[in-house]
């Protein structure tokens, strides 16, 4: 449900952000100028991320982009119910589960988290790389974990879901590429690490890309 007390806060908040915007921009002194729309362009984003009957839309998307499956983790996402959200409430089927941060639960109904979080890394990383859309807010409160026979991740909060044209997947897959093709691979597979929570297979990335 959208909190009522929201959009007004985010009047308040991109009316303070274009007064300090106008401000920073007046001081010659500074050096720095800020694009004179930044408040408005916000406000836009901002109202567009708590739109719920957006967010509907966002989850068939997210679905379409998503891996059955990495190894013995399965993906999958709630299913909307159109009849009965509007913009200001969404409605889906109930999800049982932990969140992907809670280790202590987890740990008591049988799942290994590192390779829950492991699995959830590399497909964010391979729906960035090859998908229209992905998930562009990966923190593990997004991620609600049960078991049932196999361990289930479910993909929730798809309000800020990235989204990558053609040329952009392909300027990113060349960019990677030529890391990696110039002998970089030792640099930037501690940052993929990182990102995916654990080993990276560079054959696997290099067939990404």
């Amino acid at each position: 449900v959208l909190h009522p007390w929201i959009e007004d806060e985010i009047e308040e908040d991109t009316e303070f952000l274009n007064k300090l915007v106008t401000f920073i921009n007046s001081r010659v002194d500074f050096g720095v100028r800020i694009p004179s729309n930044l408040a408005d362009t916000t406000k836009t984003q901002l109202h567009e991320e708590i739109d719920l009957s957006r967010e509907a839309g966002n989850y068939y998307l997210l679905r379409l982009s998503l891996s059955n499956s990495v190894g013995d983790v399965e993906f999958l996402t709630p299913e909307p119910i159109s009849e009965a959200s509007r913009r200001g409430f969404l409605t889906t089927n109930f999800i049982q589960g932990h969140s992907l941060d809670d280790e202590a639960n987890l740990a008591n109904i049988g799942v290994d988290n590192k390779q829950a979080r492991h699995a959830v890394g590399l497909e964010v990383l391979a729906q960035a790389l090859t998908q229209a859309s992905y998930q562009a807010d990966p923190n593990l409160g997004n991620f609600k974990v049960n078991k049932s026979g196999k361990t289930c991740v479910y993909w929730l909060d798809p309000a800020h879901l990235g989204k990558n044209n053609p040329e952009q997947r392909e300027f990113i897959k060349n960019f990677l590429f030529e890391l990696v093709a110039g002998g970089e691979k030792k640099k930037i597979l501690p940052y993929l690490r990182q990102l995916i929570d654990g080993e990276v297979n560079i054959e696997q990335l290099e067939s990404w890309l």
